[in-house]
């Protein structure tokens, strides 16, 4: 394609750099899939002054707004040419409606657009949604992997805004199933088991997530889901808050006073035990849930303060280990004197202990 007109056939595009394939790719859609006879297109940046000139489209005609009049495109196009197609490329940003001389030819046109952001919006199936242009910048460095762009692609739906893109974006790199808070949480929390320093350590998968700048969009979706909130939070502490607030839901009497600074707000307990009844009882994950659970209770001094409850108070938590061991402790001291007490309430409480998940 020249800077007037272009002809001959359409030839394969290969030997070229990706942003350069990437807009031959979106300007074939707009012309053969779409439809469009002209197609605007506004280079702010002049980023492309250079290679419009040589890019490979058959049957297009090259126009330059900044080398012809506004009023002669617009005779051209809509007098002197009814048919032909066009691309009219502008080294500047599309005027303010009141000044735009093409507006009402640009309102039944196409609009193309070649920046960074927008191709990616292209890539990932947004293109309508160009007010995520300045989101997408902002994760560059996310989206600069070619590998990342093609898995978050595969996640991303039309209907998607920023903070569903960024909850995708920690999938990808926490390799969570699913890209909501529960799988999120639960994929950072078995890399944290994975590692050699226990509740210290940071997961290879959170460096990855503050090198790309998307560990603010993670606390804020913790904050909506669970209620956690620090001036510094840390994965550790999350987890503390997460695991001592099950135990608060589930214990039948006052929760031991060392312990309840610990507790979450009311609005999100819910979530919590819910959370972690998934977590606990999942296949792939609930090893690391033992682990992390007993490295909390054992930072807690937990046994310490379970010597203040009965095994009854304790009979619906299955938040640690050693509550079990509470529980089977004291079952053990009442078989003991099982001629005073009577077996009805222990053989109650063992049938609940068996079908829970540390018995199974």
């Amino acid at each position: 394609m020249s800077a007037s007109d272009t002809s001959g056939t359409l030839p394969l595009f290969t030997g070229a750099d990706a942003d350069t394939s990437r807009i031959l790719q979106g300007l074939r859609y707009q012309f053969e899939n779409e439809r469009h006879r002209i197609v605007f297109w506004n280079d702010p940046d002049e980023e492309f002054t250079e290679a419009v000139g040589t890019l490979p489209l058959d049957g297009v005609t090259l126009l330059h707004l900044n080398e012809t009049p506004a009023l002669a495109v617009k005779i051209r196009l809509e007098r002197e040419d009814r048919v032909g197609r066009y691309l009219v490329y502008a080294p500047f940003a599309e005027p303010a409606p009141e000044e735009d001389w093409l507006l009402d030819v640009r309102l039944y046109s196409g609009n193309f657009r070649a920046d960074r952001a927008s191709m990616q919006l292209a890539e990932l199936g947004l293109g309508q949604n160009q007010s995520l242009r300045e989101h997408l910048r902002k994760r560059n460095k996310f989206l600069a992997s070619k590998d990342r762009l093609a898995r978050l692609a595969r996640l991303v739906q039309p209907t998607d805004d920023a903070t569903l893109l960024d909850r995708k974006m920690l999938a990808v790199l926490t390799r969570a199933d699913q890209a909501e808070p529960f799988a999120l949480v639960s994929a950072l929390f078995h890399d944290l088991a994975s590692q050699p320093d226990g509740l210290s350590a940071v997961p290879a998968q959170w460096e990855e997530i503050i090198r790309y700048g998307l560990d603010a969009p993670f606390w804020e979706m913790v904050q909506q889901t669970f209620g956690y909130s620090e001036e510094t939070p840390r994965l550790r502490n999350l987890l503390t808050r997460l695991l001592v607030t099950d135990f608060s839901q589930t214990l039948s009497g006052t929760l031991p006073a060392a312990l309840a600074h610990h507790v979450l707000p009311e609005g999100t307990r819910a979530n919590v035990v819910v959370f972690l009844n998934q977590w606990r009882d999942s296949a792939s994950r609930g090893s690391s849930y033992d682990l992390l659970s007993e490295r909390v209770a054992e930072s807690l001094s937990l046994s310490v303060h379970l010597g203040e409850l009965t095994a009854s108070a304790l009979a619906r938590v299955y938040t640690f280990l050693t509550v079990e061991k509470r529980i089977a402790s004291e079952l053990r001291d009442r078989i003991v004197h099982v001629e005073q007490q009577g077996t009805k309430g222990i053989e109650d409480l063992a049938a609940r202990r068996q079908n829970g998940h540390w018995a199974s």
